[in-house]
């Protein structure tokens, strides 16, 4: 039979290791690195390397996260090294494009194997897991305190850290409550009143109320007594209203803002209000300066004179006065509609149960809970949520399920989906990417649709071959609509980082390389670059003038027939640059490699010629390697198929 020339022209299906590599397109690899998907008429061509942006020596980075402030948008980012659980600041990261370091500390977490940040404008609230039983750590929260004074005294300004909690405000206030010595407005009447106190955190999230016990006053018809039996006989004195404030308390934080006074009443006989508290008093802590001042005390007094009450406590916060906390510690969240939702959680009434509520806080309240009301109760272990199409998706190991935010009602159920960890799930425009142990997957809001069948398989980087203790995460390349997902191998290779990028609109895969170095997370700024977080730096990827060493490998190429033996004489590498070649014949092992000039057209230059010992077989197999600046536009294999005996 005479010679013919198989050629491989376009390389655009990118990996598929699952097959048989006789059954791998010729145009897919079985094995690729470092191929770009934004092929030219589909070209072998190398991404661009990365390049660093921020470089701080002993830094673990472990998670980052955007807030926004005053038109800014900052970077901050939780440092593990030494345990030590540093919370770092990069400002303006929105608007900066050159490298620069680390701007200083804003406190610490302490050692916390895994963290969950959710941002809420200037506000960032935090998740994560303690080193105690893997229960959730204290939620904590970042604010940014633009001049925040107390008292009218003193300015705060920058991120603070904070505890998430909204303490009832039993720690730092004691009260005294005494006849006035003003006339009331309005005569009281035959009663017991009542005070209830609360504090305003960051201007809008109200506390739980303070109900101490001796607070109330007794009145005997028109007149005001502090003791029914004290035989006074006042006529229509107001009442006096002593709250000393201890601001050396470490309760007492820079987030309190206002203090709000609450009255009820009831019959002379009880000892708690019948109904609802109203508001009779709100200080603006920020602003006021009448207190008076003993050490760390701020003594703020006040005439109750009766006069018109406001709104009660419920009406105000929506909160039951009767709940002693608002407060649930987690380890997941994610926002939606306004409001912060909560999974893996431990909310001390509930108790452990409380790992299978997903709570809700209240609208724009992010560390407001009404853990009696606002929940959803499933049947497994969370390990991520995210919101979809304006609903909230909850995942376990191997289930997830669509619940109604308004409602808090399980809308759908799908068994057999599950998600590895909170940022193993990625919301695009193009649809939510998640991935579990098995299968990586793209949800268009009615079914998740495996994507992953060709990688799952068959190679030592294959997605269920991958380093298990590795925490998996996804990023999107807006450039190339692509998902990223990265991982380590099981192979005994360092601590080589690894990515499989699926293509959207092309729907093909391809594995990247980054070298011996371990990524911890990351996000993209505002130009759509991946910004990716090493152990002691922060680089964006595919942004380099220098493009990364690749590597392609076809799959056994039967070249029309798998029983029929062939002669192999040449392979020829058109492209441009110095491409090495390598061959193996009949699944053996492979040739070393040969360098040959793609860019030149004339045959022996662009080509390797097969030994006379070494070129007959039923398939063969090619592997070309470029580096910076080279790529390869096809492949020519010269062969001759021997007659069937």
């Amino acid at each position: 039979m005479p010679k013919e020339a198989f050629e491989i022209k376009s390389f655009d299906v990118g990996v598929a290791t699952s097959p048989s590599s006789r059954d791998v397109a010729p145009n897919a690899a079985v094995h690729s690195e470092n191929i770009d998907s934004l092929t030219e008429q589909g070209k072998l061509v190398p991404i661009p390397g990365q390049t660093n942006w921020i470089n701080y020596t002993g830094t673990d980075f472990a998670e980052l996260q955007r807030v926004n402030q005053v038109g800014e948008r900052d970077l901050i980012i939780y440092d593990n090294s030494g345990n030590a659980g540093n919370l770092n600041l990069v400002s303006d990261v929105y608007e900066f494009n050159t490298a620069k370091s680390l701007d200083g500390a804003i406190g610490s977490l302490g050692n916390q194997p895994d963290v969950n940040f959710v941002t809420n404008n200037s506000e960032l609230h935090i998740g994560g897991t303690s080193n105690s039983f893997n229960l959730p750590a204290t939620a904590k929260s970042i604010i940014f305190l633009n001049g925040r004074t107390q008292f009218n005294t003193g300015s705060t300004t920058g991120y603070n850290l904070f505890d998430s909690e909204c303490h009832n405000p039993d720690d730092f206030l004691t009260i005294t409550v005494q006849e006035s010595t003003q006339n009331a407005v309005i005569p009281y009447s035959d009663a017991a009143y009542h005070y209830a106190f609360s504090v305003v955190y960051d201007e809008y999230q109200e506390s739980p109320l303070y109900f101490e016990e001796n607070i109330g006053i007794n009145t005997w018809g028109r007149h005001a007594k502090v003791d029914e039996n004290s035989g006074a006989n006042n006529t229509n004195k107001g009442i006096k209203v002593t709250i000393a404030i201890d601001t050396g308390d470490t309760k007492f934080t820079k987030r309190i803002t206002n203090l709000r006074v609450y009255r009820g009443t009831s019959p002379r006989s009880q000892f708690k209000a019948v109904g609802f508290y109203r508001l009779v008093k709100d200080f603006n802590l920020m602003t006021y300066a009448g207190a008076s001042t003993s050490g760390n005390t701020k003594t703020i007094t006040f005439h109750d004179l009766n006069e018109e009450l406001g709104t009660s406590y419920e009406d105000n916060t929506g909160i039951p006065q009767t709940l002693e906390t608002t407060h649930v510690n987690y380890k997941l969240s994610e926002k939606l509609d306004n409001s912060l939702f909560i999974a893996d959680c431990m909310q001390s009434d509930i108790g452990f149960e409380s790992q299978t509520y997903i709570f809700k806080s209240k609208p724009y309240r992010f560390n407001t809970f009404d853990w009696t009301l606002d929940y959803v109760r499933i049947d497994f272990l969370p390990t991520a949520l995210a919101s979809f199409l304006g609903k909230l998706y909850v995942f376990g190991e191997n289930k997830m399920i669509k619940v109604n935010p308004q409602t808090l009602v399980v809308e759908d159920e799908f068994d057999g989906v599950g998600c590895l960890n909170q940022n193993c799930v990625l919301v695009t425009e193009y649809g939510m990417a998640i991935a579990d142990d098995r299968n990586i997957y793209l949800h268009n809001g009615s079914n998740p649709a495996p994507i992953s069948n060709v990688i799952n398989e068959g190679s030592s980087y294959s997605w269920q071959n991958r380093l298990k203790t590795y925490d998996s995460f996804m990023l999107f390349d807006s450039k190339r609509n692509s998902i990223i997902t990265f991982f380590q191998t099981n192979l005994v290779q360092g601590d080589e980082q690894w990515a499989w990028a699926y293509n959207i609109s092309q729907s093909r895969w391809d594995l990247y390389k980054f070298g011996n170095t371990v990524f911890k997370g990351g996000y993209n700024n505002k130009e759509g670059d991946v910004v990716i977080a090493d152990s002691n730096s922060l680089e964006k990827l595919f942004t380099s003038t220098t493009e990364l060493a690749f590597t392609w490998q076809s799959g056994d190429l039967n070249i029309g027939t798998d029983s029929q033996r062939k002669i192999f004489f040449k392979i020829y590498v058109f492209g441009t640059g110095t491409i090495d070649v390598q061959y193996a014949i009949d699944k053996g092992s492979f040739s070393s490699a040969s360098s040959v000039n793609a860019s030149t057209l004339t045959n022996e230059a662009n080509g390797i010629t097969l030994p006379a010992n070494a070129r007959k077989g039923k398939t063969i197999a090619v592997k070309v390697s470029g580096t910076n600046g080279e790529k390869v536009d096809s492949i020519a294999i010269v062969l001759r198929k021997l007659s069937i005996k």
